[in-house]
């Protein structure tokens, strides 16, 4: 799809939310997605491939039964249908308060620990319809082959035996019992308050059994 312009997206966002005040707007750049943010009131996702727009749909519905669990933290809760504007695909959610934490610095592991722990406990099966496949973005049931035919050989040469043991490693691991996981628990994806708690965690795109 083509690159959008600030004119664009907002006028995608105001066909999403009729009579929202856009006049604060800003804007982000994801890797499948341009987002609108509307501090403190909504961010309007808008798929920037055709693959993106495709699954939008079926991201949506997921973060509904996420936002009906009891977790520990807030995620984004969708404020619209998925609608298509002109070629464009989008969906309106909520604003998760806090802010990510500092570059390099993943939070506070106590918090993380019971973030994971609370996914591990949730029930994924009525929704497993809903979710990614385990590995999606690196290569599904094949995701091994991958890292060992394509990432490891790209690597520095003094790493690359390192980079095969520690696949190894993962491969020779016991079976556990299947649970809920985000799939990118990266900083950006994580909010936090003044005080260093964990406010709520947003794109669930890779959220997987």
């Amino acid at each position: 799809m083509d690159d959008l312009t600030p004119a664009d997206l907002l006028a995608v966002a105001g066909a999403v939310l009729p009579g929202a005040d856009l006049s604060g707007a800003g804007f982000a750049r994801g890797g499948s997605h341009e987002v609108v943010l509307l501090p403190g009131t909504a961010v309007v996702r808008i798929a920037r491939t055709a693959t993106a727009a495709a699954l939008l749909p079926r991201r949506t519905r997921l973060l509904h039964e996420l936002a009906a669990l009891d977790l520990p933290f807030t995620v984004p809760v969708p404020l619209s249908q998925v609608i298509t504007v002109g070629d464009h695909t989008a969906v309106a959610l909520s604003w998760l308060n806090g802010q990510p934490a500092p570059k390099h610095q993943g939070g506070d592991p106590k918090q993380l620990t019971a973030l994971l722990e609370a996914l591990r406990t949730v029930d994924p099966a009525p929704f497993a319809h809903l979710l990614a496949r385990p590995h999606e973005y690196a290569g599904g049931d094949h995701w091994a082959g991958v890292m060992l035919d394509q990432v490891v050989p790209r690597l520095p040469a003094q790493w690359q035996a390192e980079g095969q043991r520690r696949i190894q490693a993962v491969l020779d691991l016991p079976p556990v019992e299947h649970s809920l996981v985000h799939g990118d628990l990266a900083g950006d994806n994580m909010r936090w308050d003044d005080n260093g708690h964990l406010l709520g965690v947003l794109d669930w795109d890779l959220a997987q059994i």
